[in-house]
């Protein structure tokens, strides 16, 4: 009987010596012939101290080239490629429901639901972000256009939908090596829209967004009086969270709002010597 073996170590996350505390051999038989045994031992990790179970299935039929049986090893409870779910309490409850499903599903291989409930946890995001759409493949590409996702986020997740598609109407499981490239994905996307959106909630952030710029302006006018007259690049003191590209972007807008009357704390003035636009303090 084996004193020791090497064995997977869900705190270690890799194989490591495991000193075997307790075993208990049963045969299997068929018509008063053994052809195969399960060992049930107790183990301890050599490097951590961890205990865990472990199941080793000796079959006559799985044998190497000289007819040595080769044992089949079962770890509990987390099997070799355990994956462990991010920082689940900063995402909406549902969110969080779901995705914790379908890695119970890929942690216990079964990748047909694993692949469903991944592309589920996608339509969960687009949901509780408010993304509209007839099916997914349309919510998923409004989630990038309202800047919840890049477009190579975008495309990304598009390959979760096939997987999720073939799994749910094809019945079809995917490779394992694909699936754990999924769940990837899924991590990334989670961490990118809930969790470092949370942590980095005090942190100074571009400003992305026309009515995040307006609240920025609205700011910078308290240094104004009415009737003052200035372009806006001074009106915003060159306000490092607006990036150039953008700046351009909502002036356009915001002097369309202007026009429309739907912005009452600036009108247009003249356009200067330089070629910029002048607005005046209402």
């Amino acid at each position: 009987m084996l004193k020791t073996i090497d064995t997977y170590c869900h705190s270690c996350k890799q194989k490591t010596h495991h000193k075997i505390l307790f075993s208990k051999e049963v045969n299997k038989d068929c018509d008063d012939e053994i052809y195969g045994s399960t060992e049930y031992c107790i183990v301890q990790c050599c490097g951590c101290d961890s205990i865990s179970f472990l199941r080793i299935d000796f079959d006559e039929s799985w044998a190497d080239e000289n007819g040595n049986l080769i044992p089949v090893l079962s770890s509990y409870p987390y099997r070799e490629g355990h994956a462990e779910p991010i920082s689940s309490w900063l995402m909406p409850r549902r969110i969080c429901e779901v995705y914790c499903e379908a890695l119970n599903a890929y942690n216990n291989n079964c990748p047909i639901l694993a692949a469903a409930g991944f592309r589920a946890t996608i339509e969960a995001i687009c949901k509780s972000k408010g993304i509209a759409g007839s099916d997914l493949r349309v919510r998923i590409n409004n989630l990038q256009k309202k800047g919840h996702i890049t477009l190579q986020d975008r495309d990304r997740l598009h390959t979760i939908r096939f997987m999720g598609n073939d799994s749910i109407h094809e019945m079809k499981a995917p490779e394992e090596k694909d699936l754990a490239l999924v769940l990837e994905i899924v991590n990334n996307t989670l961490n990118n829209v809930y969790v470092l959106e949370d942590k980095t909630r005090g942190m100074e952030k571009t400003i992305s967004s026309f009515k995040n710029f307006l609240q920025a302006l609205a700011i910078h006018l308290f240094d104004y009086n009415s009737g003052d007259v200035a372009t806006l690049k001074d009106i915003l003191n060159n306000d490092r969270r607006i990036m150039d590209e953008d700046r351009t972007k909502f002036e356009a807008e915001l002097q369309d709002l202007i026009r429309d009357g739907g912005y009452t704390k600036l009108s247009l003035g003249q356009i200067n010597a330089s070629g910029k636009q002048e607005y005046i303090v209402l």
